[in-house]
């Protein structure tokens, strides 16, 4: 495979022509592509202060960075630079809280908030001590305090399986998507299920159960996808209903996989291969920088891409 210092002009422009294949004729590729990255363009990172990364989301210029049991970082981020402001634990810092995704809201608490609700994923498949299994924690963040308030406790019932929980903030809704039983289990499904985002505020419930009766779209993979996926769930974000999905661990036995899905159409629009090209295993991502897909991945790296080049892969 011909790196980007050694692509000669022919083979530069060969691939170029793929390209705009692709963007103008989607119809004749399979969305299984094999196309390494560096071959189509050059990405920017940054690297954060602390390491050992879960969840990660963007709103404005902050840029929340999670590790595992609820710690917290804030950094400022203007796709430029990355200065960190600060760190804390979270409402639902513990042991059971892996923090595996964070997705931002467009609501906002109260007015003066300099930041909307978050909801994190637990990704933590033990049973606590109010029942709940299958948990998304809703936290409201104070940026000058560097502290936050734990607003709402969310479970999706019917599904023991570790979900993602995932906000669609153009629709304003809620996704849950992940595996039936767990990473690489025989029998393992990958389910996707859409909800309203539960209401939030004083008199409103703080702890709420969602249950397939309530979802607006309930269905699986498997249904209309034969692909095979790569078992291991990691983060997720939704922008123009895609649904983009890094997976893996960035090894030989579990590689780094990007899912694109499309939500609207329920079929596999992109499946990209990004194992080696990173630094290492990728945790989260975000669609909240205009034109990237910002990407976090271990031990301590951000990362962007051109959502216009992933579309037309």
């Amino acid at each position: 495979m011909m790196t980007h210092a050694k692509m000669t002009k022919k083979g530069l422009r060969g691939m170029l022509l793929l390209l705009l294949l692709l963007c103008i004729a989607p119809g004749m590729a399979q969305a299984r592509l094999v196309l390494t990255a560096q071959d189509i363009f050059s990405k920017r990172s940054f690297n954060l202060s602390h390491s050992s990364v879960q969840g990660m989301d963007i709103w404005g210029h902050y840029l929340l960075s999670l590790q595992n049991t609820g710690i917290a970082h804030l950094y400022n981020f203007d796709g430029s630079t990355l200065t960190q402001l600060g760190s804390f634990s979270l409402a639902s810092a513990g042991t059971l809280n892996h923090s595996n995704l964070a997705s931002f809201s467009n609501q906002y608490y109260a007015d003066g908030d300099k930041l909307p609700l978050v909801y994190i994923t637990r990704a933590n498949a033990t049973v606590d001590s109010d029942g709940m299994r299958n948990v998304c924690f809703v936290e409201r963040i104070n940026p000058d305090k560097m502290s936050s308030t734990l607003i709402q406790k969310i479970c999706y019932k019917p599904i023991n399986g570790e979900g993602q929980f995932i906000i669609d903030r153009q629709n304003n809704l809620l996704y849950v998507w992940g595996n039936t039983i767990s990473n690489g289990a025989v029998g393992n499904k990958h389910y996707v299920r859409k909800f309203k985002i539960p209401e939030v505020g004083p008199g409103k419930p703080s702890l709420v159960w969602l249950t397939d009766d309530q979802s607006l779209d309930t269905y699986y993979w498997e249904d209309y996808y034969t692909g095979g996926a790569n078992p291991v769930i990691q983060g997720g974000a939704i922008k123009d209903d895609l649904m983009f999905l890094p997976c893996g661990f960035d090894t030989e036995e579990q590689p780094s996989v990007l899912y694109v899905w499309d939500l609207k159409n329920h079929k596999m629009l992109k499946e990209l291969s990004l194992t080696g090209y990173f630094s290492g295993e990728l945790e989260d991502c975000s669609v909240n920088v205009d034109g990237w897909l910002v990407l976090q991945a271990n031990p301590n790296h951000i990362y962007m891409m051109s959502i216009k080049n992933i579309k037309c892969w």
